[in-house]
């Protein structure tokens, strides 16, 4: 599947999420990605089904809480 373009702040999000799995060895919570960007739990929701839509992440929901995979 070929990756989709991203926004700028899509981009940001994605590259939050890629550097916190490289530091921690695990993906952020959704609380941790609204708190560093300012904005709410629906709104990180979205970036995240976008990301997996476009094809960059990956979402392990069967997983409490969900983990996240980047796609290379």
């Amino acid at each position: 599947m070929k990756k989709q373009p991203l926004t700028n702040k899509q981009q940001e999000v994605l590259d939050y999420i890629k550097a916190h799995i490289e530091k921690q060895g695990y993906s952020p919570k959704r609380e941790d990605i609204a708190e560093e960007f300012g904005t709410g739990i629906n709104n990180v929701s979205r970036y995240i089904d976008v990301l997996c839509e476009k094809g960059w992440l990956r979402k392990d929901s069967s997983k409490r809480p969900p983990v996240l995979e980047v796609v290379q």
